[in-house]
């Protein structure tokens, strides 16, 4: 195997990534795309992914948590995750090793493990994801929250097959908390690879690539350096659009009232429901940490009023005419 290294940066948080897979490092690469950065002498944290046979736990762990992911166990100040026998992680202060048997759950594992500390260096800094997708044309912005399955994927996959669409994210824009906007752009993901050569006709098809995911199906994946669409966000008022299932034969969309925007901020920002987000990895150790995502919370909370005050609200009620729908988002962009 080639050893390979790569150097991530999420708002001056560095990550020095050392791998013992060509393929995996060049898939990490497209994932992070936007946020390749040079050489770092002194990164934040780093991570050692590297397969081992042979490895087994120490014999005197105990467990304290255990979900559909992993088990975890906590002793001398390590964190240990289990992934049940196919990979492990050993959390010591800011730096994380990834051992592995199976290669084909390694890649899940590191993009999601890469998200939550990155994440939470994001949040205790200010700066805020959202579970929505983003979008961009001249000075409007539009984040479009909805369910998961919900079809936010599919909307905005639409909306990018015209360039002058620009990206602000596919699942996760940041907002500080002067409510200010900013892209988070990671790589688009379809079930069906058709669906992005169809969308997107000028890509060449070796440029997707697969995603084997754990407990779901597997996702064909695209750069966004494979787009013609830019990554920009307007520094401006911003339009949050809550989009919910309909059966309407049209879309309907309608401004909502202060309140009622701040209300559906809870589940999609406040709370944060549906982030990619592995929960195993965002608790570390101890009461500090208890302290730590207390005041995540409140940040959280805060940056939500500041969005309702400084932005507008609206509801959009979709029909199943992809093309409607689409019309009425570029009607807001407008």
């Amino acid at each position: 195997m080639t050893s390979k290294q790569v150097n991530l940066d999420f708002f001056n948080f560095s990550i020095l990534i050392h791998l013992d897979d060509a393929e995996l490092a060049r898939k990490t690469c497209k994932d992070f795309s936007f946020f390749l950065a040079e050489n770092s002498k002194e990164p934040k944290f780093t991570i050692n992914v590297k397969k081992d046979d042979a490895f087994k736990l120490p014999k005197s762990l105990v467990a304290t948590a255990q979900s559909q992911n992993s088990i975890t166990y906590v002793e001398n100040n390590k964190k240990y995750q289990d992934y049940y026998g196919k990979a492990w992680t050993i959390l010591e202060g800011n730096s994380l090793k990834l051992i592995y048997r199976d290669i084909n759950c390694v890649h899940e594992i590191l993009y999601l493990v890469i998200l939550s500390y990155s994440g939470k260096y994001m949040d205790s800094k200010g700066y805020h994801k959202v579970h929505a997708c983003g979008f961009n044309f001249e000075r409007q912005n539009i984040i479009l929250m909805m369910p998961s399955k919900g079809g936010k994927t599919t909307i905005f996959t639409d909306m990018l097959s015209d360039p002058k669409i620009n990206i602000i994210s596919d699942d996760t824009p940041v907002i500080s908390r002067t409510g200010k906007v900013y892209p988070f752009p990671l790589r688009l993901g379809c079930e069906d690879k058709n669906d992005l050569l169809k969308k997107f006709p000028y890509i060449d098809e070796n440029e997707i690539y697969e995603f084997q995911r754990i407990y779901f199906s597997k996702k064909y994946l695209l750069s966004i350096n494979s787009l013609k669409n830019k990554v920009f966000a307007a520094n401006g008022k911003t339009k949050f659009v809550l989009g919910v299932r309909s059966t309407r034969e049209k879309p309907k969309m309608k401004k909502v009232s202060k309140f009622r925007f701040l209300l559906f901020l809870i589940p999609h920002f406040i709370v944060g429901v549906g982030l990619p987000m592995v929960i195993e990895h965002f608790f570390r150790l101890g009461a500090k940490d208890f302290f730590t995502n207390s005041k995540i919370f409140l940040s959280r909370a805060f940056t939500a009023l500041v969005v309702v005050i400084r932005h507008e609200g609206y509801v959009l009620e979709t029909s199943s005419n992809k093309a409607l729908n689409r019309e009425v988002l570029m009607e807001l962009l407008d």
